[in-house]
């Protein structure tokens, strides 16, 4: 992303219902099987801290990574680092509450992970006692405590 540009941590929840923190920057960049990245990204939701909902309508494969061929040959050798461009489309029929269903549904399988992406120090009943208090989406975020942007995933493979 450019200097200019704002990364946040978004959550992610994929075609099979796991959710991931997500840095905004991975949505340039993603290594991986081309068709193994659509099958598990197109049409997953976005949840923004802001409580928007946006959809990944679209997956662009742009090339592989780095302006000069040198590079972009070092990026095939190096698992295929490819440039991507997402196209969102917006959810503006996701109320609130249809996104605290959305994390009831899909924490508990995070909490089955061997390393959770969202912190496990509070019994998951007490979490999601908390995401149901909430009343935004900057609230939710901290009940689960989405992680910064440089400890979410900033690559889609």
């Amino acid at each position: 992303m450019g200097a200019n540009e704002h990364m946040e941590t978004v959550v992610l929840l994929d075609a099979k219902g796991k959710l991931f923190p997500v840095s905004t920057a991975a949505f340039k960049v993603s290594r991986g099987p081309r068709k193994k990245v659509e099958q598990l990204y197109k049409n997953s939701l976005i949840i923004y801290r802001s409580g928007v909902v946006k959809k990944i309508d679209r997956i662009d494969f742009l090339g592989y990574w780095g302006v000069t061929i040198g590079r972009r040959l070092l990026s095939a050798a190096n698992g295929g680092v490819r440039r991507i461009a997402l196209h969102l489309t917006d959810q503006p029929r996701v109320s609130i509450d249809e996104i605290k269903k959305i994390l009831r549904d899909a924490l508990p399988g995070d909490r089955k992970l061997v390393e959770p992406f969202f912190s496990a120090s509070d019994p998951l009943i007490d979490v999601l006692r908390r995401v149901d208090a909430a009343t935004n989406g900057s609230e939710i975020f901290d009940v689960i405590r989405v992680p910064s942007t440089e400890s979410a995933l900033d690559i889609l493979c």
